[in-house]
């Protein structure tokens, strides 16, 4: 599992990165985009209390992870980077399943 938090926490990182300087319609179709492609997506963010330092939250595809009973490398995953618990909610609110 601490590898899986571990790819997480790249996936972020990555994502971050391609966001970074795109406006708020480049970044709304960026981010349709992700969830349209991806079977899965989990928002992550900074947890300092966690062994590998983030949390996350599933917020598309659990029924697809469900079927795959945690072995995620089987599932095209998108990952997003939140600030908070409550960012990734309502990013779930907003673009999960």
């Amino acid at each position: 599992m601490k590898i899986f938090r571990v790819q997480l926490s790249l996936g972020a990182y990555i994502t971050g990165q391609r966001l970074r300087g795109l406006d708020e319609r480049q970044r709304q179709v960026f981010m349709t985009k992700l969830f349209d492609e991806a079977e899965a997506v989990f928002c992550v963010w900074d947890d300092p209390t966690q062994t590998v330092g983030i949390r996350y939250l599933l917020v598309k595809g659990s029924d697809e992870a469900a079927a795959v009973q945690g072995d995620y490398g089987q599932l095209h995953i998108g990952v997003v980077p939140c600030l908070d618990e409550k960012l990734a909610l309502a990013t779930k609110e907003i673009f999960g399943d």
